[in-house]
């Protein structure tokens, strides 16, 4: 399945919207919209994943990345809105210890006004 990306810019950071699978396939795409979205300040990033079903290790590795090169620059990073499936990926893999997570994406869209 092909995935959508949708950049919105706020005063505190930028919401990212992801609506597909986050793949091999899909994965240099997502990587390439967050670097592109990196600033030289601190910033807080909103990935909201309320609309992906899938996610492979290759999306995992993306996201951790983009978490090390967000925390260099003292900025955050918040998943929001997975769904049970990709929570559980996250959980079991250990990358749930790592991220700031949430199950309402409004709830950490309040984080970039």
């Amino acid at each position: 399945m092909a995935m959508e990306l949708a950049v919105e810019q706020h005063p505190n950071g930028v919401l990212i919207q992801v609506d597909g699978d986050i793949d091999t396939l899909t994965a240099p795409e997502l990587q390439a919209c967050l670097n592109g979205e990196l600033k030289e300040s601190a910033q807080t990033f909103v990935v909201d994943l309320s609309n992906v079903r899938y996610i492979s290790s290759m999306g995992l590795r993306v996201f951790l990345s983009h978490l090390k090169r967000v925390k260099a620059q003292s900025g955050s990073m918040v998943i929001a809105g997975a769904g049970q499936l990709v929570s559980e990926v996250f959980r079991m893999s250990g990358f749930a210890n790592y991220f700031e997570m949430t199950a309402d994406p409004q709830l950490a869209r309040e984080k970039l006004a």
